[in-house]
């Protein structure tokens, strides 16, 4: 797991993250892994979990992989499958309802716009 991280980073372009390093993710000669990068958005051993950024690139491939720290997912375009306890999923996105529910609170609002908080 990576060193303590617990500065706000604010999205730049392109799905990058200003101040987060774009790492590329396992590349080694048993090929488990292919044109996948990460970006660790938060990090505290503390707490041991972090909140990271991956991309698979078009053609590339990653194996389903279990950790006994804790992770936090975030989606924001493409698809795939996620292990929860026992059970594979696959993320959805969050329905028209649950955004307006998020968004009467200004600062989630504020957030999910990439607004200063």
């Amino acid at each position: 797991m990576a060193t303590r991280n617990t500065t706000l980073h604010r999205q730049a372009k392109g799905f990058r993250w200003d101040g987060v390093e774009e790492l590329p993710y396992k590349e080694d000669d048993r090929a488990l892994f292919k044109s996948v990068t990460r970006q660790v958005l938060f990090a505290d051993p503390k707490l041991y979990g972090e909140l990271r950024y991956f991309e698979v690139a078009p053609g590339g491939y990653s194996t389903l992989e279990r950790h006994q720290h804790m992770h936090a997912v975030m989606i924001l375009r493409g698809r795939g499958h996620c292990l929860v306890g026992e059970e594979v999923r696959e993320p959805q996105l969050p329905s028209a309802q649950d955004l307006a529910k998020l968004e009467r609170d200004a600062r989630i609002a504020a957030f999910l716009r990439n607004e200063p908080i």
